[in-house]
């Protein structure tokens, strides 16, 4: 996980929420953890919230693909 120094305390609680809404094999992802935060101080909850749904949506296309 990012490192909790690196988090503004003001994203403390909201970076926690968000990171529990990624698929389960993406929350340990830095990548990801440091796009979510990115997201949060640039665009607040809303858009870090997309970038999630965006992630979620192509791990659902990733997952139909390998099902096949």
């Amino acid at each position: 996980m990012v490192k909790g120094s690196n988090i503004p305390d003001e994203f403390q609680y909201t970076f926690k929420r968000l990171i529990n809404l990624l698929p389960y094999n993406q929350r340990n992802d830095r990548h990801a953890q440091k796009n979510v935060l990115l997201y949060l101080k640039l665009g607040g909850e809303k858009l870090a919230r997309q970038y999630i749904e965006i992630l979620k949506s192509d791990f659902r296309e990733n997952k139909d693909r390998t099902e096949t």
